[in-house]
């Protein structure tokens, strides 16, 4: 079992560290721009500080970089201060970028990776509860390191996926869709209520269970079964019901609506919904 360091005790630095730490596997290391984060998360696991990143190889065989993506390249580059690493494995935890960030090191000997948690950490408690659930895109173009980070993720009992080489930030696209934008969608449906007098409690109780729902749909169906609502349906009068309603506002939300609405097509004729009435929709969405 190889020694795991940790850059970073930011939000996905302490969960890969605690979760790790909780699965058994020895976390030694700890490294954070500030003593005092370094310190929390290293007691919490015996692990020990350093004070440059630098001094971390000497310690792990296994080094997770979680900083900003801006940072990795010059973390990288302190990294490869320490000499020559061959032997050991460093891997970021960025979604967009791929092992090639690395290079600083991988020009020192070390073999390299990157492991992205697709898990929406805002709350530690609760992630660290539910990383079970929680899938990690692998990606190395090194057999040993994809077996070392399966063996990883397999280990806090979650499940993994292999991305290609140079497909990193495609695959985070997906991720941002998914996530990040489902919050916006909820924000635009919640700021349209909320014009009309809904306060915040009964936008969510509205809301939330039609999401929940349709998640739920998806996972019982899959797509495009899971698909209802007047496109489904092939409703252009109501779809242009909605156009009218959304026009002449200064936000985007009528953008919105018809680009997610022309998306929506492909869908629908998926489930069987007639070519003329997939025109009629196309030509009503065009505004």
């Amino acid at each position: 079992m190889l020694n795991i360091g940790i850059i970073g005790a930011g939000r996905a630095g302490r969960l890969l560290a605690l979760a790790l730490h909780r699965a058994g596997w020895p976390v030694t290391g700890i490294f954070s721009r500030t003593q005092e984060s370094a310190g929390r998360l290293a007691g919490a696991m015996g692990a020990q500080t350093v004070d440059a990143i630098a001094g971390l190889p000497a310690l792990c065989d296994l080094i997770l970089i979680a900083v900003p993506d801006d940072a990795i390249a010059s973390v990288s580059s302190a990294l490869a201060q320490f000499g020559k690493l061959a032997g050991r494995i460093i891997v970021h935890t960025s979604g967009a970028h791929d092992s090639g960030a690395l290079v600083a090191v991988a020009q020192a000997g070390a073999r390299t990776g990157s492991l992205h948690p697709a898990f929406a950490i805002s709350d530690e408690a609760y992630a660290l509860a539910h990383v079970h659930e929680a899938t990690f895109a692998v990606e190395s173009d090194d057999a040993s390191v994809r077996a070392v980070l399966f063996g990883l993720v397999h280990a806090m009992g979650a499940t993994s996926v292999e991305i290609p080489p140079g497909m990193k930030a495609q695959y985070h696209a997906a991720t941002v869709i998914a996530s990040n934008y489902l919050v916006t969608l909820y924000a635009a449906s919640a700021g349209l209520l909320a014009e009309l007098g809904i306060d915040r409690k009964a936008a969510a109780g509205l809301l939330e269970p039609l999401m929940r729902a349709a998640l739920g749909n998806i996972a019982a169906q899959g797509v495009p079964a899971a698909l209802t609502g007047p496109i489904a349906r092939g409703d252009a009068g109501t779809v242009a019901r909605h156009i009218a309603a959304l026009a002449d506002r200064a936000d985007t939300i009528l953008e919105m609506y018809q680009v997610m609405g022309r998306a929506t097509l492909p869908l629908a004729q998926a489930r069987g919904l007639d070519a003329a009435l997939i025109d009629a929709l196309r030509t009503t969405l065009k505004g």
